[in-house]
């Protein structure tokens, strides 16, 4: 079943909302969204602004969790962005690593994971 308009349920969307499957658009969930602002769970999201959960996102302001991020705001892996948090970001403000606008420039390891409930 094929909707290529805004909120495909269980299908291939193109648009926006798309739901189990690939989305291109904004709004994939469980798939991958490869567009400006995808919010993709459960796989990769490669474009501007993705939120992608347990999967990676590489576009700028992605924020990724259990997994690689690297945009702004990465949480649980590698994050070259702002707010990296448990990795290694290059941008600030960092938990657990290095900051360069040396906030947290005095606390730069911890002994234990950061858990968060997300």
């Amino acid at each position: 079943w094929r909707w290529n308009g805004a909120g495909a349920i269980y299908g291939s969307g193109d648009g926006a909302g798309a739901i189990y499957g690939s989305g291109d658009g904004a709004g994939a969930i469980y798939g991958s969204g490869d567009g400006a602002g995808a919010r993709t769970i459960y796989g990769s999201g490669d474009g501007a602004g993705a939120r992608t959960i347990y999967g990676s996102g590489d576009g700028a302001g992605a924020r990724t969790i259990y997994g690689s991020g690297d945009g702004a705001g990465a949480i649980y892996g590698s994050g070259d962005g702002a707010g990296a948090i448990y990795g290694s970001g290059l941008g600030c403000p960092l938990l657990s690593g290095f900051s360069k606008n040396g906030i947290f420039s005095h606390l730069v390891t911890v002994s234990e994971p950061i858990k968060m409930n997300l």
